[in-house]
């Protein structure tokens, strides 16, 4: 038995890479991982958080190196084979997958889900959208693994991520646009123009899990100094809150900003570096927050 899982998991929790968490923290929380495919330079790999088949050092090693980064969901086989090995061992399953505003993960762990209930009619197999991604996901799988541990039902469980997910707030910056661009999250002329005008996007997930711009600040550092501001101006509770922090290969800047982050009280910072999946499209020196406000 891994260290922190209860004595008995009548259920097993299952999301997928995206999530970016640490290793460490899927294996202490007793959490299935579904790899996600990643192609970087034209060759195809998968992303399993344990970083067998990619390492986190030589992805940015190239990335940094220009080499074209693009990624897609996990097979519906990923989610299932990781499922079934649950429910053949007499385990319910709970999903809490990548906002399907973002990527077709969530589709296709229904669809391999739905199959998987009419062969095992009599276990439960329960979604939950979580409208949230990389560490916001994360945040929730953690929040859920944490109930699970003190005996709360797969149906408890299920309900308290459905009425939390909106008040998981994202807020990032970036500090090259045109990762966003070359991804489709933001338009050639606005990357053009915020590259002269040396404008820094502070970004976020609205209530349906699609992304926007919140604000746009003059410079990198000042987009670092308003997400301090952010957590200052919402974040609910702080002191028996865990704020999570991840960066794209800037853990200098990650350190930093998680010693402003813990001069404000909350009960832990996690700091992580962001995975492939989420790192093609937002780019070397990007980095966010991920907390719980009142609302998004």
């Amino acid at each position: 038995m891994k260290e922190g899982e209860p004595m008995e998991q009548t259920y097993t929790i299952l999301t997928e890479a995206g999530c970016d968490l640490a290793w460490e923290r899927f294996e202490r929380a007793g959490v299935k991982v579904a790899p996600m495919p990643v192609t970087l330079g034209g060759r195809h790999y998968h992303h399993h958080p344990d970083e067998r088949d990619l390492k986190y050092a030589d992805f940015y090693q190239r990335l940094r190196g220009k080499a074209q980064a693009t990624t897609s969901a996990p097979s519906p086989g990923d989610y299932a084979q990781l499922a079934q090995e649950a429910l053949e061992e007499g385990r319910d399953v709970l999903y809490l997958g990548f906002t399907s505003a973002l990527s077709a993960s969530f589709q296709a762990a229904t669809v391999a889900l739905n199959g998987l209930a009419q062969k095992f009619p009599k276990r439960k197999i329960l979604k939950v959208d979580t409208l949230s991604g990389a560490m916001g996901q994360g945040l929730l799988v953690e929040m859920a693994a944490r109930a699970r541990a003190a005996g709360a039902r797969i149906e408890e469980a299920a309900l308290m991520i459905e009425r939390t997910k909106l008040k998981v707030v994202h807020y990032f910056t970036v500090a090259d646009l045109q990762h966003l661009r070359r991804g489709g999250r933001l338009g050639t002329l606005s990357a053009a123009l915020g590259t002269v005008l040396k404008l820094k996007p502070v970004l976020s997930l609205n209530d349906k899990g699609i992304l926007y711009v919140v604000e746009k600040v003059r410079g990198y550092h000042r987009a670092l100094s308003r997400l301090v501001d952010l957590v200052k101006e919402k974040a609910q509770d702080i002191k028996n809150q865990i704020v999570y922090i991840s960066h794209a290969d800037v853990p200098d800047t990650a350190n930093s900003l998680a010693e402003s982050i813990r001069a404000l009280g909350p009960k832990e910072v996690v700091v992580h570096l962001l995975g492939p999946v989420i790192a093609s499209h937002v780019g070397p020196g990007a980095i966010g927050i991920s907390f719980l406000a009142d609302k998004r």
